[in-house]
């Protein structure tokens, strides 16, 4: 039998885990709604990933029915699985919202932000590569010479195959990584840590370190917003996230804005007539939202004499056209 959506109440989430029968290739799913997510009671850990091909799909078994995903998200549930991470509970998107029910999708969209935010941890998932990273990921390399212990292989090469990975380029994944508390990345079938990825970069040569930098700024703790925010003006802070996200890709300019209003630069910004995420709008809708927001936030008085570009001297106009992909 096909499965059944039902009803999701206000504050509340749907969790899967795996049941102990699963095979990396036959996944049983629970499935249970969990009020008050935020609550440190509640523990989860949320998943990060590419859809992928949707016309590429497989078949799990979730609350006893078959329920059909796209074949790159099969393959991370049997990464995750495989790593013995089966007795805990998940947060997938694929999974846990009815995509299909307009309304309960745009709550669950606003939620975004604080669902990756609340999570113990956010497992990002890279498409497989070979087996060669199983010694990177335990943060071991020889010592002063940048390349790792696999034959043939470079530290600072596979951290720059990672760094190029089309995962960092789209606009709901970047958000969610940087929402994260505690990020692991996924790398086929290894993982990832913050603290290994450091490491690594500790042990090369210093042409390495600078050649990496910015790579490896991906992967690290991001600040947390707040009073540095007070010196730019909130109109420019909005300019600048639509400019970063009209560089990201999407599968449609809405999730592309719904994505950046869960950027957190945006959490300390007034919320008088601030857009929420409607998959009834259409693109010209949501620039009417948008600049509404933007007039209103031009009228937020500048909160020291050198906070930031008047808000006068950049073109939103410019910003909106590239972020929606307007004429």
């Amino acid at each position: 039998m096909l499965f059944q959506w039902s009803r999701l109440e206000a504050g509340t989430i749907r969790l899967v885990r795996f049941l102990p029968y699963s095979t990396p290739s036959n996944l049983y799913l629970a499935l249970e709604h969990r009020f008050g997510y935020w609550e440190e009671a509640v523990q989860y850990k949320a998943l990060s990933y590419v859809h992928g091909d949707h016309t590429n799909r497989k078949s799990v078994t979730l609350a006893g029915r078959s329920f059909m995903i796209t074949a790159n998200l099969y393959a991370a549930l049997a990464a995750v699985y495989a790593r013995g991470e089966g007795d805990c509970w998940l947060w997938v998107d694929q999974l846990c919202m009815n995509h299909q029910n307009i309304a309960e999708k745009n709550s669950q969209v606003a939620q975004m932000g604080s669902i990756y935010a609340s999570a113990d941890k956010v497992l990002a998932w890279l498409r497989p590569q070979d087996s060669m990273l199983r010694e990177l990921a335990t943060g071991e390399a020889e010592q002063n010479t940048g390349r790792s212990k696999c034959p043939g292989h470079d530290t600072a090469a596979v951290l720059r195959d990672i760094a190029r990975h089309p995962y960092w380029h789209r606009a709901w994944t970047r958000v969610e990584a940087l929402r994260a508390q505690s990020l692991e990345i996924m790398y086929g079938d290894c993982f990832i840590k913050h603290e290994q990825l450091q490491s690594l970069h500790g042990s090369m040569q210093v042409a390495d370190q600078e050649v990496l930098r910015a790579a490896l700024q991906r992967f690290l703790p991001k600040p947390e917003p707040g009073p540095a925010d007070d010196n730019v003006h909130p109109a420019t802070i909005l300019s600048e996230v639509m400019l970063e996200y009209s560089k990201c890709i999407s599968s449609n300019v809405l999730d592309r804005i719904f994505a950046l209003l869960n950027d957190p630069r945006l959490d300390t910004l007034p919320l008088k007539h601030r857009p929420q995420p409607n998959y009834g709008l259409t693109a010209p809708g949501l620039a009417s939202a948008l600049a509404l927001w933007h007039d209103d936030l031009r009228n937020v008085p500048a909160t020291s004499p050198t906070s930031g570009m008047n808000p006068t001297l950049y073109d939103f106009h410019g910003c909106l056209t590239a972020v929606l992909d307007l004429p």
